[in-house]
């Protein structure tokens, strides 16, 4: 059957009848994929499942009978709350292999840290570089810090920085501190004390605690 959004509206449809809000939650998952954790929106999907009257295995047995790429992010997204590793592993590749960039993006993090597969950055790079291409904030993120780090691709301060770039003006506001701390350092763009200290300040505003010390650190050394 080839996969249409016409397709996936009628699966969720009928999902929707078995399962209250169903296609609510598919929507707030692809959107807490895109910009969240990923144990925030695996936790999402435990979450879902808990507040309605249904079971893992009438959501695991509808959407594998009704095949396409979100459905099976859903189904590894599921066996990955499961503790199902091999089974997650294989329904994200599946997705993958079908051009989804959440299967993708979700496939690049199983090689990264050996999720149902051996560990293997440049495998996991591959995968992000796809999903970061199909505008998937989160992986570019994650592409970023392969790039920091050197983990499956050769160091690259200034490719790191603009992918960090990308993915906070594309939504995933985790990647202010990443951009502080290149600012503060002159990390892949020119040291610039000032914009460090904004980004700090953003990173802190959204959350992110370990910022506080960043930022205080900085700040001694100010004159």
């Amino acid at each position: 059957m080839e996969i249409t959004p016409i397709n996936i509206h009628n699966d969720n449809d009928k999902l929707n009848k078995k399962i209250p809000n169903y296609e609510k939650a598919v929507k707030d998952f692809f959107t807490n994929i895109e910009t969240g954790d990923l144990y925030d929106y695996t936790d999402y999907v435990l979450n879902f499942l808990k507040t309605t009257d249904s079971k893992e295995s009438k959501m695991i047995e509808y959407l594998s009978s009704h095949c396409n790429s979100q459905n099976q992010v859903i189904l590894g997204a599921i066996y990955l709350e499961m503790d199902e590793a091999k089974k997650a592993f294989q329904e994200f590749k599946k997705a993958a292999e079908m051009n989804n960039p959440h299967g993708q993006y979700f496939l690049g993090h199983c090689y990264e840290i050996g999720i149902g597969i051996a560990e293997d950055d440049e495998t996991s790079v591959y995968w992000k570089k796809k999903a970061a291409n199909q505008g998937i904030p989160a992986a570019c993120y994650f592409l970023g810090y392969h790039y920091e780090q050197g983990e499956g691709v050769r160091v690259n301060k200034r490719t790191a920085f603009i992918l960090f770039r990308k993915a906070f003006e594309s939504g995933y506001s985790a990647a202010s501190l990443e951009l502080a701390m290149t600012y503060d350092e002159g990390a892949g763009t020119l040291q610039n004390t000032h914009k460090a200290i904004y980004w700090y300040r953003k990173s802190i505003k959204d959350g992110d605690v370990n910022a506080y010390d960043y930022l205080r650190d900085l700040l001694r050394g100010v004159p």
